[in-house]
């Protein structure tokens, strides 16, 4: 058996302490406020949830990014080399572009490294869900020491048995986004 690493994005919320802890890679989602790109990384290097949410409040708009097929080659790629597959878990396929660009990186590298196995999984969640389910997956690759495939398996599984719930207090932002329409 091969071993893989488990990587993510940053639409999982996932804090650097819990990074550390599950020992996941996260690329970061970017997004412009004010006229400046921010990468949304697990330090909040770029800027704090408070600060931006304080924006976000205030009526300031914001436009966010996918991590790009070029992100995914890259970050894929050394991992690759190092003999390593790779269990890849998206944020949601219906807010984000990312899974895709996650697919097209995977399919580009499976021709450059035909031996390797890369399974990129779309989350169908976002935020605490979504990171929710990063780590268990996580939780029980270390409780069994599952291959790659039987915990690609899990995470299916985990993923159509959880649900979401979410609140937003400003209908605009939606509109705004394109999720939801005028009526």
């Amino acid at each position: 058996m091969r071993d893989y690493i488990i990587m993510t994005d940053s639409g999982g919320s996932l804090n650097q302490a819990e990074v550390s802890e599950l020992g996941v890679t996260v690329l970061p989602l970017s997004f412009t406020i004010e006229g400046e790109t921010y990468l949304d990384t697990p330090d909040h290097a770029g800027m704090h949830p408070e600060t931006f949410f304080k924006k976000i409040k205030a009526g300031v708009q914001c436009q966010t990014s996918a991590v790009n097929v070029n992100q995914y080659v890259d970050a894929m790629r050394p991992v690759l080399r190092e003999g390593k597959d790779i269990l890849c878990i998206c944020l949601s396929s219906a807010l984000s572009a990312t899974y895709n660009s996650a697919c097209v990186a995977a399919d580009e590298l499976r021709e450059e490294f035909p031996e390797a196995k890369i399974i990129v999984i779309d989350s169908l969640g976002a935020c605490r869900g979504m990171g929710m389910l990063v780590y268990r997956t996580v939780m029980e690759r270390r409780r069994t020491n599952a291959d790659i495939e039987t915990l690609a398996k899990f995470v299916y599984e985990q993923r159509d048995k959880q649900g979401h719930w979410f609140f937003v207090d400003d209908l605009n932002h939606l509109k705004r986004g394109g999720r939801l329409n005028a009526v």
